[in-house]
């Protein structure tokens, strides 16, 4: 299906936008939409790349943001061409049904109630935050915002109780009460908000200022802005996701200007930039359900980005998009889905998996087998560190088979990689000796002390048995 694309300052459509290849656009209007430039990104070295596009769902007409239920089940599309929500069966990857809005909304961002019964949805061309019961599929609030307030993406706190809306047409951020589906507060925050996203302690929000470079903090206990982080000269933010990594809590910012600032949100500096290949253009950004990857759909590089959180790289790059805009996940992490604005059509993609489940301890001399949980993943690699002497690891089924020869603990890491995507993982596996004259297996982290207090304890039973033994003999 193809689709007329929208202008720079979101009116739509625009059917010249594709000719204006390679032009660095300020993204506008329409949630990170600027034109269908086709624009082929350049691939690190060393970065995964899939040599083939992913399957696709035909939807409505210019999908923007896809939205996963909490369970998984449905994936929710919004079609800013066409008013309306493709829903999605994941069980079937198929259109289950088409919620029809008011003519003229032009669905953009939208958010899910924890409980999966809610969909609110920013329609900047009413302009209003439409609230649809998942249930009955029907609009059962209209929540009415200024005339050119152009609403783009909605938050929800983590108690639910409000809702947060970027209104990239008058510098606000609009603040609602989810309970009564009013508007209790407006925010002036900098220019052109585009994103919003919470921390998962739901003290600030988060908002990215495409028209001034710079993240807005939203403070929610009394709605004011406590900070603002410059991003510097040149700087477009667009998406934005929030979430405590490994490093602790962390804001993940995509910027039009080809990379992906990571901001600490404890102190509010920048600890890095992630830089993307030149004419990415990043939208949205999602993370996986745990916490250790985020997705980048690169508008005009017609890519996804896969990043690493532990080291913050571009670990894989998913080929085949149609100007993408959203990314979603299903709760297990195994299936992703992308939005292709310019193909009227979401892509189903497999996602590499490796599963977190410890390492089972081996025994000097004793055979071992275990196999790493995974899921979509064709070819595994040892990537750093080394297994324990005489074990191997089967490179397509990712068992480690073989006998230990010598006690100790080896770490390593796995790299597993799909069609899509890889996935890396570290592991340690701990190995004992077993003492030939008792069969008892030691721990390598079992301290000498302790393996010593072992034996003398064998050795008095032993010897408190031969001395009852020859104690009944003498009696006899």
């Amino acid at each position: 299906m193809r689709t007329s694309a929208l202008t720079s300052t979101g009116k739509f459509p625009d059917p010249g936008a594709r000719r204006r290849v390679g032009r660095r656009l300020r993204l506008s209007g329409s949630a990170f939409l600027a034109s269908l430039a086709l624009v082929v990104a350049g691939l690190f070295v060393g970065i995964s790349s899939a040599s083939a596009a992913p399957p696709t769902i035909t939807v409505g007409n210019t999908p923007i943001a896809a939205i996963m239920s909490p369970d998984g089940s449905v994936l929710y599309v919004t079609n800013l061409g066409s008013d309306s929500i493709s829903v999605i069966s994941t069980a079937t990857n198929t259109v289950a049904s088409t919620i029809l809005l008011p003519g003229g909304s032009q669905p953009q961002g939208a958010t899910i109630s924890a409980d999966g019964s809610l969909l609110y949805v920013a329609a900047p061309g009413t302009p209003a935050v439409l609230v649809i019961d998942t249930g009955t599929q029907a609009v059962v609030a209209t929540i009415p915002f200024l005339a050119g307030a152009e609403p783009q993406v909605v938050a929800l706190t983590p108690d639910g109780s409000k809702a947060y809306v970027s209104n990239h047409g008058n510098n606000t951020v609009t603040v609602i009460d989810t309970t009564t589906n009013s508007v209790v507060g407006t925010v002036p925050v900098g220019t052109e908000p585009r994103a919003v996203a919470v921390t998962p302690d739901g003290a600030h929000v988060y908002v990215t200022n495409n028209g001034s470079t710079s993240v807005s903090v939203i403070q929610t206990s009394d709605n004011t802005v406590s900070a603002t982080i410059p991003l510097g000269a040149g700087a477009l933010p667009t998406g934005i996701a929030i979430f405590t990594s490994s490093a602790g809590p962390t804001a993940y910012v995509g910027d039009v200007s080809d990379k992906v600032w990571v901001i600490n949100t404890t102190t509010n500096g920048i600890t890095t930039n992630i830089p993307l290949p030149a004419g990415s253009q990043p939208a949205q950004i999602t993370v996986s359900p745990d916490k250790a990857t985020i997705f980048v759909p690169n508008q005009t590089g017609n890519t996804v980005s896969v990043i690493d959180v532990a080291t913050d790289t571009v670990t894989s790059t998913i080929t085949g998009a149609n100007f993408p805009t959203w990314f979603a996940v299903t709760p297990d992490g195994k299936t992703g889905y992308f939005t292709n604005l310019g193909a009227g059509t979401v892509a189903v993609v497999e996602l590499a998996v490796l599963g977190a489940a410890s390492v089972p301890a081996a025994t000097t001399g004793t055979a071992y087998s275990f196999t790493l949980p995974s899921a979509n993943v064709t070819s595994f690699a040892i990537t750093s560190g080394a297994l324990p002497a005489g074990l191997s690891l089967n490179t397509v089924t990712g068992a480690i088979t073989g006998t230990p020869t010598a006690a100790g603990t080896a770490s390593f890491t796995v790299t597993g990689t799909g069609t899509y995507t890889q996935r890396t993982r570290s592991y340690t596996l701990a190995v004992g000796a077993e003492l030939a004259a008792t069969g008892v297996s030691v721990s390598p982290a079992v301290p000498l002390s302790a393996f010593g207090a072992v034996l003398l304890g064998l050795v008095l039973v032993r010897t408190r048995r031969r001395l009852d033994r020859r104690q009944v003999r003498a009696r006899g």
